[in-house]
């Protein structure tokens, strides 16, 4: 588990190569800020651009929102949809 609360120069820092494993699923919890460089770190380290990802905000609220689609196109539904 990997907190999103970084600051982007912090995710940037992270060794990604141990979170590449196709047989593990990743968490990032309040990663919508550093997604982009999330997604970065895992494709540049090996990660299938095609592994199916999703992001969440305001999860345990109401008006929450969630987005799903492959890892290399979740920024830009992130865009679109939360």
């Amino acid at each position: 588990m990997q907190p999103g609360w970084l600051e982007a120069a912090d995710a940037e820092a992270i060794d990604w190569t141990g979170l590449t494993d196709k047989n593990t699923t990743l968490a990032i919890y309040m990663g919508r800020a550093t997604a982009p460089v999330v997604r970065e770190g895992l494709i540049a380290a090996g990660r299938d651009p095609k592994t199916p990802a999703a992001v969440l905000a305001r999860g345990t609220r109401r008006d929450s929102v969630s987005v799903a689609g492959m890892l290399a196109e979740i920024i830009n539904r992130i865009h679109r949809g939360v």
